[in-house]
């Protein structure tokens, strides 16, 4: 069917401009009259001269972060709240969202809800920017009459995601800075300077002991074979984004992850902390266990959490208690989780306890983090010390045995 961009008029005589499909201009004419808009002109898609168009091109990669669905969410509330309807609200956030591709993505809401759609269903149709979380909280906040109070509950969990990404990336910014220097540094060494003492070395005609000759042949290779550094990089890149979709690969990761002494810690924080706030806000927004606990689920960042809480629900689907059958999944959950869940099952506080729990573990996420650089300096200190030893060693004794056979 083609697609349309038409200019149109309201009632009151302001001006509206978007794309719409339809068979034939008589039929655009007549879509666009069920919504109590007048046609005033209209052009094919492909009529439009081609251009290149930049901006576009860049949106496509620049992602919607979880500041901006917060923003939206939040201000989207505060507009159903002062008397506007949600046809109203939604065009005039898109004037107002910096991010061009969230924009783009709203209008292209706006003109479906517009035409009858629910706006649950128009969010589903935007997965790659709103999750399952964002569209059944939706959901339920239209069926239920309190979609301001849903979105405002929506915002304050995306606030949370935010600052929790937030601390682990921070913690993060200062080991992969050195990591990548050091890097950096040994390459361009390897490069640059080794060849050259390589050349000197051959000419003095002495002994090289077996570290100066792996860091030469080493160079050697490098300096030949330059171009297989950036290949290297780039399919790293590509391996790591595509190992997100191979289940294998991730569970192997994931599993080391775990086990590993400080981030296996921080890992099951993290990921008790974000069930803990997501499974609460969704009952709380009137989401059945079930469904909630699958959502969840998708929302977790360990595999093997994921994994849990998909078998725990079918668990519970059965009649089982939702504690036991966590606990039933084996040593994923911490304990804590466990205990608390089941107190709040038995007193009937369990979305409560479950919000105190979170706030727990993100307090316990912001110690660690505080901690992990001087976790980490320590190693990696000592990891650059004996590379630069190596590297010393390597150039130093070949000197001192030139100077022994003077």
């Amino acid at each position: 069917m083609p697609t349309f961009f038409y200019t149109a008029k309201t009632i009151d005589g302001q001006t509206q401009t978007g794309q719409q499909e339809a068979q034939s201009p008589s039929e655009l004419s007549k879509t666009l009259r069920q919504t109590g808009l007048i046609l005033v002109s209209n052009q094919l898609k492909s009529q439009q001269k081609p251009s290149l168009d930049l901006k576009s091109l860049t949106d496509y990669f620049v992602p919607v972060s979880l500041a901006d669905k917060m923003m939206f969410a939040r201000n989207l509330a505060l507009m159903i709240d002062a008397g506007l309807s949600l046809n109203e609200a939604l065009r005039l956030l898109v004037s107002q969202i910096s991010n061009r591709k969230l924009a783009k993505t709203i209008s292209q809401i706006e003109q479906r809800v517009r035409q009858g759609e629910t706006f649950a269903d128009s969010l589903n149709r935007q997965k790659k920017v709103f999750d399952e979380l964002f569209i059944n909280m939706v959901r339920v906040g239209e069926t239920s009459g309190n979609l301001a109070d849903v979105l405002r509950l929506i915002a304050l969990q995306l606030k949370r995601d935010h600052d929790l990404q937030s601390k682990t990336k921070g913690a993060m910014i200062y080991p992969a800075v050195v990591i990548t220097a050091m890097i950096g540094i040994g390459i361009t060494m390897m490069i640059v300077v080794m060849p050259k003492l390589a050349a000197t070395f051959a000419d003095i005609n002495v002994q090289l002991p077996w570290t100066t000759r792996l860091v030469i042949g080493t160079s050697t290779f490098l300096a030949k074979n330059w171009f297989i550094i950036p290949l290297f990089v780039i399919n790293t890149v590509i391996f790591w984004r595509l190992s997100k979709n191979i289940i294998a690969i991730k569970k192997v990761f994931h599993w080391l992850i775990l086990r590993s002494p400080v981030f296996g810690d921080l890992s099951r924080k993290i990921n008790a902390t974000r069930f803990c706030r997501v499974f609460s806000s969704m009952v709380d927004g009137g989401i059945p266990i079930i469904q909630a606990m699958k959502t969840s689920a998708k929302t977790l960042t360990n595999w093997y959490f994921q994994h849990a809480l998909i078998q725990a629900a079918d668990s519970v689907q059965k009649g089982d208690e939702l504690s036991l059958s966590l606990k039933q999944q084996g040593a994923v959950f911490p304990v804590l989780v466990l205990q608390m869940m089941s107190v709040g099952e038995n007193t009937g506080r369990l979305t409560e306890i479950l919000n105190r729990l979170g706030d727990f573990y993100e307090e316990e996420i912001t110690n660690t983090t505080k901690n992990l650089s001087s976790i980490i300096e320590p190693i990696l200190m000592l990891v650059i010390g004996v590379a630069v030893a190596i590297f010393a060693i390597s150039v130093i004794q070949p000197i001192y045995s030139m100077m022994n056979n003077i």
